[in-house]
């Protein structure tokens, strides 16, 4: 799960861990799992690394800033020039 504005993902806040039986499709969250499976599926969560692109918003926004800061270091040196 992720934090997003205007559908762009900001950062991710949560992971959601569940399994899904092949033969039957039946899904188990994490806290309906037995807890032998649920010690197993919570070690495999902590490894998962949210995807780069779930940081977009931030990437975006820091971007948007450094050409901000650029366009008035150009400008304050244009203007003493």
């Amino acid at each position: 799960m992720y934090f997003h504005i205007f559908w762009i993902p900001v950062f991710p806040y949560a992971k959601r861990v569940y399994s899904v039986c092949s033969h039957c499709r039946q899904s188990l969250t994490l806290y309906q799992m037995p807890p032998d499976l649920n010690a197993t599926a919570t070690v495999v969560g902590r490894k998962l690394k949210a995807p780069w692109y779930y940081y977009m918003g931030l990437i975006l926004l820091s971007i948007a800033l450094l050409l901000l800061a650029v366009t008035m270091i150009i400008g304050a040196i244009a203007s003493v020039s």
